[in-house]
């Protein structure tokens, strides 16, 4: 699929990306996620294998045996690659996409921006998808 010509769709319902944002994501993290030229298999695992390889993992259940059986690769490089492309992400990317207001005045900005464009109030953003586990206090269990 990723050197093929397959479907718009196709790319969105595997990876909830179309090829462009796939190919621009793929290119942020070349740097960090290419493949070791000293390892034996260097060729079988480009950067847009590894990085379809997370995002399929991602998108639905999160089956680290689906994802092998689907890339015909083994259980435990599956594990290792999703680990090393989410790092990379979080390290290297999520600086530059995602950053908290640091003053209350641009607190209260991002909240009326937030409120006039998408009616919430009290919010100044969200991340869809996301689920952020809350523990119960300890008081109240």
């Amino acid at each position: 699929m990723i050197t093929g010509g397959s479907p718009e769709i196709c790319w969105v319902k595997s990876f909830r990306l179309p090829k462009s944002a796939f190919m621009d994501l793929a290119e942020q993290l070349k740097p960090y996620i290419a493949p070791n030229p000293k390892s034996p298999n260097y060729r079988a695992l480009s950067t847009e294998k590894k990085l379809a390889i997370t995002l399929y993992y991602l998108k639905d259940t999160g089956s680290l045996l689906m994802t092998a059986n689907c890339f015909g690769i083994a259980v435990n490089t599956v594990s290792l690659i999703i680990t090393q492309v989410c790092k990379n992400i979080v390290y290297h990317l999520g600086p530059i996409y995602i950053s908290l207001p640091k003053t209350e005045t641009e607190m209260r900005q991002k909240v009326a921006e937030f409120e006039s464009k998408f009616g919430m109030i009290q919010a100044f953003g969200c991340i869809d998808g996301s689920h952020v586990p809350i523990a119960c206090p300890v008081e109240n269990s």
